[in-house]
């Protein structure tokens, strides 16, 4: 918990007195930032980071995303389900970068992205593939 803390108060110190090198250390990867603009509305972030850190990525990125729609969150299945629920959405494709985030779940059709903290012998779809892919 308290690398947790200082990991934060880190984070935090580095966007306040150096944002263009925390900006550097935060990019998107090679094919994301195309595919994020056409989706719309109906697309939600749910990360780990603090919110105020995704939006300044994606102010920096140029993505013009609806601040409501970016989530902050441990528990993002639990969110996942809270929006199905409260029927803000009608299915759930989760593209994660690390495996250990997913779960069994009906309602929920998850995609382990290529450019995350897997292992090699790991079996997992391309996110950007799939992206691609409802976009068309």
């Amino acid at each position: 918990e308290l690398y947790k803390k200082d990991f934060y108060e880190t984070r935090s110190l580095l966007l306040e007195q150096h944002k263009d090198f925390w900006l550097s250390l935060n990019p998107f990867y090679e094919g994301l930032i195309p595919l994020l603009h056409p989706l719309g509305e109906n697309v939600f972030i749910i990360s780990t980071k603090k919110k105020s850190f995704l939006l300044e990525i994606l102010k920096h990125s140029k993505i013009n995303f609806k601040e409501e729609n970016v989530f902050c969150s441990e528990e993002k299945y639990d969110l996942m389900h809270s929006l199905l629920n409260n029927q803000e959405v009608g299915q759930v494709y989760f593209i994660d970068d690390q495996s250990s985030h997913f779960k069994q779940d009906a309602l929920i059709k998850g995609y382990l992205a290529l450019w995350g903290y897997i292992k090699p012998e790991e079996t997992y779809t391309n996110a950007i593939d799939f992206l691609a892919f409802i976009i068309n």
